[in-house]
């Protein structure tokens, strides 16, 4: 970037204490970090402006930390509690309110930030018959204690396999909670646009279920951040 982006920058930064950044297509891509995205978080931490991260990853925010160091970015740089994911407010709502309970777990395939999602909330896996919820934070895997099964819905966008699954819920009176009201996610690299749980919640919603949200644009994710944001910057 030439002088006057630089300078612009800081009049801008000038007129804020803080800035909340979203995650894919913002400071990255999901693969790489955008251009100059790394050098301006720093610029602006080291300026003393408090910053947060406000994102609909299913997952909580120590896996996004992670991979942001992975990609460049110094976690220091961002004020811990503003680090906000849907899957974070999910993971607090989980402990808090549903405690001692069971859910089928339609999620992502296993891997880093989703084996040891459960873990901390006293959250169980039940078939649906015992069951007391659904909880939605991926589309191509089931899981419901006694099996695992992969479903292809995060590529093709087919709701066909969660009929039998949503229609017994519903008639259960069971509610679903989504950790990611994303219906779609842009392509990375290489890669072709994938469904996500917000497509789920839609269909559910539109069968007569009932969902609880997490993340944007529901407006508790915004204030979780913004009040995290008052919070001290985190220092390695």
């Amino acid at each position: 970037a030439g002088s006057t982006n630089s300078h612009t920058w800081e009049r801008l930064a000038a007129q804020y204490d803080g800035f909340i950044f979203d995650q894919f297509g913002v400071i990255h891509n999901g693969v790489t970090a955008l251009d100059g995205a790394p050098e301006l978080v720093t610029q602006l931490a080291a300026a003393g402006k408090k910053l947060g991260i406000l994102s609909n990853s299913s997952k909580r925010k120590a896996w996004s930390l992670r991979e942001l160091l992975k990609l460049g970015f110094l976690p220091e740089s961002f004020v811990s509690t503003a680090v906000t994911t849907s899957g974070e407010q999910a993971w607090h709502a989980l402990a808090a309110d549903w405690h001692g309970k069971c859910c089928v777990w339609i999620s992502k395939v296993d891997g880093d930030g989703v084996d040891d999602f459960l873990d901390g909330t006293g959250v169980g896996l039940a078939g649906i018959e015992k069951a007391d919820f659904l909880l939605n934070s991926g589309t191509n895997v089931v899981r419901d204690g006694e099996s695992v099964q992969a479903i292809t819905t995060e590529q093709t966008g087919d709701l066909a396999p969660f009929e039998i699954l949503f229609a017994r819920a519903i008639m259960r009176g069971l509610p679903m909670i989504c950790a990611n009201p994303d219906f779609i996610s842009p392509p990375k690299p290489g890669k072709r646009t994938t469904y996500q749980p917000g497509h789920l919640a839609a269909e559910y919603e539109r069968l007569g279920g009932h969902v609880l949200y997490y993340g944007k644009p529901h407006r508790r994710h915004f204030e979780a951040c913004i009040a995290g944001a008052k919070g001290p910057r985190a220092r390695s």
